[in-house]
C-alpha cells in the first residue's frame, strides 16, 4: 500500500476515534436538563431503529459469510458470519423483550431485554476474541457449515430458553430508578476489556499487513466500547445515556459493515467482473479464431478455386484443342466423304466440350480478375450472363480509383456473383443494375432486380436464406463489412454490400483504365 495513503487512513482512523471519545464526553460532563430536546417518549422508537440497523449489519455478515464459503473456504471468516447470526437473534430478541413492546410480559421487560442484551455483547466479544487469537483456517473439524450452524442454533436455543424461562431466578442487571447492578458493572466492563483486546490484536494484525479494512473494523470496535461504557451510566432504560450508548453501536456496526461485509462484497463483484472480462476476451479470441479459420477455408476455396480452373484451362482445354488440331489434320487426308462428316461431327462435339471446359473454367475463377482487377472480371461475367440468361443488365462505376486488394476485390465479385445468380433463377427478372460507389470510406455495390420478390422479414426470422446468402454475410463480415437485403413480394430485390475501404486499400496500376474503367 502506499506510504500516504497508509498515513491518510491512519490519519482518518485517529480522527474518528478522537471524535468519538470527545463528542461521549461532552455529553456526560454536562448536566442532563441541558439536552432539552430529547423527549423520553420517543426513546421506544429510536431504540427499534437502532437495533433494527445493527440486526440487519449481524444477519447480512452471516448471509454472506454463508453464501461466499463455497468459493473462499475462509473458516474464520465463516466463524465470524456464525458469531453476528447469534448477535443477530439475541439483539432481535432483545428489541421485541425491551419495555413498552407488546410481545413479552411486560413485568420482566427489563430482565429479559437485559440479559438478552448481554448474551449479545458477550457473543459478540468472546467471538471476536476467538477469532482474532487464533487461525481457524487450519482447524479441521470446522470444515462443515452444517455442524457449525448446528452448534450456533444449540447456543442459541439455550440461552433462550433460559431467559424465557428461568428469567426469575436470573440476578438483576437493571433496577430502574436506581441504575445498574454492580453484576452488569462487571459485565459491562469485562465485555469493554476484551473488546479493548480486540483493537490490540487488529492494531498488530495491521501493523503486518497495512490493510484499511482492519482500521475500519478497529473503528466500528472503539465506538462499540465506548458504547459499551455508556451503558453502565444510566439510572432509568430511558435515559439519554442509553440512547447515546445505542448511537455509538449503531456507528460501531456502520463500520463493521463498511469494514467486513464490505469488502467481501467487493471482492465478489471484482471476481465477477474479471471472469466476465476473461469471458468477453476469451469470446473475442474465440470469434477472432473463427473468422481467421472462415479466412483460410475461403482463401483455400478461392486457391483451389484458381488451380482447379488453370488445369482445366491449360490441361483439358489445351488437350482438347489438340484433338481439334488432329481432327483437322486428319479430315484433309481422308477423300472417303462420309468419314470426314464423321470427323467433323466429333471435331464440333470436341469443340462444344471446349467451349463448356473454359465456361467452367471462368465460372470457378476467371482469369481477368486476378490479371485486370474487378470490374473487368464484373463486366466480363455480366456480358456472358446477358448472353446466357437472355437478360439486360447494366453496371455504374463511380468513384473506383484504381485495383483495390485482392480479398476485397476476391468478395465483391463472389458476392456479386451470387446475388445475380439468385435474381436470374428465382426473381423473374428482366432488368437487373448494378452500381459499384466508392463513397464516404465505403465501397457499396447494389444489386437491383424488378421481379417477384419475397418476405425478407419472414425468411431471416425463420433462419432462412440458404448458403448463398450465408456465404455473401460472411464474405462481407470477414472484411468488416455488411450485406442489407430489402425484399418485398411483387417489388423486387434489391442486395447492398457496405465493405470499409482507406486510401491504401488501393494497390497502385499504371494501366487499370486502360483495362475498361471509364
Amino acid at each position: 500500500m502506499n506510504e500516504i495513503l497508509v498515513k491518510r487512513q491512519e490519519r482518518k482512523t485517529g480522527i474518528w476515534i478522537g471524535m468519538g471519545v470527545i463528542i461521549f464526553l461532552i455529553i456526560n460532563l454536562h448536566p442532563m436538563h441541558h439536552f432539552s430536546f430529547y423527549d423520553r417518549s420517543h426513546f421506544l422508537v429510536s431504540h427499534t431503529s437502532l437495533e433494527f440497523f445493527s440486526i440487519f449489519v449481524s444477519f447480512s455478515i452471516f448471509m454472506q459469510a454463508w453464501l461466499t464459503y463455497s468459493h473462499n473456504q475462509n473458516r474464520s471468516y465463516f466463524l465470524i458470519g456464525i458469531v453476528f447470526l447469534c448477535v443477530g437473534v439475541f439483539d432481535l430478541l432483545h428489541t421485541f423483550a425491551f419495555k413498552g413492546m407488546p410481545f413479552f410480559d411486560e413485568r420482566y421487560a427489563v430482565a429479559r431485554a437485559t440479559w438478552l442484551w448481554i448474551a449479545a455483547r458477550t457473543t459478540e466479544s468472546i467471538g471476536l476474541t476467538f477469532i482474532l487469537y487464533k487461525d481457524f483456517n487450519k482447524v479441521s473439524f470446522l470444515q462443515s457449515r452444517i455442524r457449525l450452524l448446528l452448534f450456533a442454533c444449540v447456543y442459541m436455543a439455550f440461552v433462550l430458553i433460559a431467559v424465557a424461562y428461568f428469567i426469575t431466578d436470573f440476578p438483576l442487571l437493571v433496577k430502574e430508578g436506581q441504575g445498574v447492578t454492580p453484576l452488569k458493572l462487571i459485565l459491562e466492563y469485562s465485555i469493554s476489556l476484551l473488546h479493548i483486546g480486540n483493537v490490540v490484536l487488529l492494531w498488530r494484525y495491521y501493523k503486518k499487513n497495512k490493510s484499511g479494512d482492519l482500521l475500519v473494523v478497529m473503528t466500528g470496535i472503539c465506538f462499540i466500547l465506548i458504547g459499551e461504557v455508556a451503558f453502565t451510566l444510566y439510572k432509568k432504560v430511558d435515559d439519554i445515556e442509553n440512547l447515546v450508548g445505542h448511537v455509538y453501536k449503531f456507528f460501531g456496526y456502520f463500520f463493521l459493515l463498511k469494514g467486513i461485509f464490505y469488502p467481501q462484497f467487493q471482492q465478489v463483484y471484482e471476481e465477477k467482473e474479471e471472469v466476465e472480462i476473461k469471458w468477453q476476451e476469451t469470446a473475442e479470441k474465440l470469434q477472432e479464431s473463427e473468422k481467421k479459420m472462415t479466412t483460410l477455408v475461403m482463401q483455400a476455396q478461392e486457391d483451389e478455386r484458381k488451380r482447379v480452373s488453370r488445369e482445366l484451362h491449360d490441361g483439358v482445354g489445351q488437350a482438347l484443342y489438340s484433338i481439334i488440331v488432329r481432327l483437322k489434320m486428319t479430315k484433309r487426308g481422308i477423300e472417303d466423304q462420309q468419314m470426314k462428316e464423321v470427323l467433323q461431327d466429333t471435331e464440333s462435339m470436341v469443340g462444344q466440350a471446349m467451349t463448356e471446359v473454359k465456361e467452367i473454367a471462368t465460372q470457378l475463377r476467371p482469369s481477368t480478375l486476378d490479371d485486370l482487377g474487378l470490374i473487368p472480371a464484373l463486366r466480363s461475367y455480366i456480358t456472358r450472363c446477358r448472353e446466357t440468361y437472355r437478360i439486360q443488365i447494366t453496371l455504374q462505376v463511380d468513384g473506383i480509383r484504381g485495383r483495390l486488394a485482392p480479398e476485397i476485390e476476391t468478395a465483391l465479385y463472389r458476392i456479386c456473383q451470387e446475388a445475380l445468380t439468385n435474381a436470374v433463377k428465382y426473381s423473374g427478372t428482366d432488368v437487373i443494375d448494378i452500381t459499384l460507389i466508392h463513397k464516404d470510406e465505403h465501397i457499396h455495390m447494389t444489386v437491383q432486380d424488378y421481379g417477384c420478390g419475397f418476405d425478407a422479414s419472414r425468411i431471416f426470422k425463420e433462419g432462412g436464406g440458404g448458403i448463398g446468402m450465408f456465404s455473401m454475410q460472411e464474405r462481407a463480415t470477414l472484411l468488416h463489412g455488411q450485406v442489407v437485403i430489402r425484399s418485398q413480394q411483387g417489388s423486387g430485390t434489391s442486395i447492398h454490400t457496405y465493405i470499409p475501404v482507406r486510401e491504401n486499400t488501393y494497390v497502385p496500376m499504371a494501366d487499370y483504365e486502360s483495362a475498361g474503367i471509364k
